[in-house]
């Protein structure tokens, strides 16, 4: 990971890491909300369209 090299403390470096985690999981959180939301509401997304 590019960040650990920014930082020369230890702690730094693990908070690096941990931030980095934490975004990653946020990221696919939202993606796995949006993808079940695009599933659930699937019949009205199609009528919106005239499909």
């Amino acid at each position: 990971m590019p960040a650990i090299g920014s930082f020369g403390r230890t702690w730094e470096k693990a908070t690096a890491v941990l931030v980095s985690i934490f975004v990653l999981l946020a990221l696919l959180a939202i993606g796995v909300a949006l993808g079940v939301a695009i599933v659930y509401y699937w019949d009205d997304i199609t009528e919106l369209f005239g499909n």
